[in-house]
């Protein structure tokens, strides 16, 4: 009789885990499962050809994405909304961003010198480019196509 053991394959390094663990023993990679929210974020376009650069933040399973336009030496935060107000909040409240551990002031996207960069404002359960966790306070240059979790929102 066969056993059949089940295995979750990592999307970034393509090792395959068991199926109870949360993180890619080998790249230490989030591994999401059929609960998790899914947001994809992409950038465009490239700066040299525009003013601005676009930040689509795009839900699966939702119809209206969040749209950011960042001209030149702005910055908005991401995060949810609480009662302290906070100026320039992309608010990730409803794609359930509280839920899936995104803080009220989670993390920074700015623009300049023509690079959009993203900084993890000291987040309780932190952001990743590409799976990659990112040190706290620090801005991380971000290039199209860059898929950006925050908690578990992705």
């Amino acid at each position: 009789m066969n056993e059949v053991i089940e295995h979750k394959r990592c999307i970034y390094c393509g090792h395959s885990n068991p199926a109870e663990v949360v993180e890619c023993t080998r790249c230490q990679a989030y591994l999401p499962d059929e609960s998790d929210v899914l947001a994809e974020i992409h950038f465009s376009p490239r700066p040299a050809e525009a003013l601005g650069a676009v930040v689509w933040c795009v839900v699966v399973g939702t119809q209206s994405p969040l749209k950011i336009k960042l001209i030149e030496g702005a910055q908005c935060i991401l995060g949810v909304k609480s009662q302290k107000v906070v100026e320039n909040l992309a608010d990730l409240t409803r794609f359930q961003g509280r839920r899936y551990g995104v803080s009220r002031c989670h993390a920074r996207l700015s623009r300049e010198s023509g690079l959009l960069k993203i900084e993890d404002l000291g987040s309780r359960n932190g952001t990743y480019i590409n799976g990659i966790w990112l040190f706290p306070h620090i801005a991380h240059p971000l290039a199209d196509g860059d898929i950006l979790r925050l908690g578990r929102l992705w």
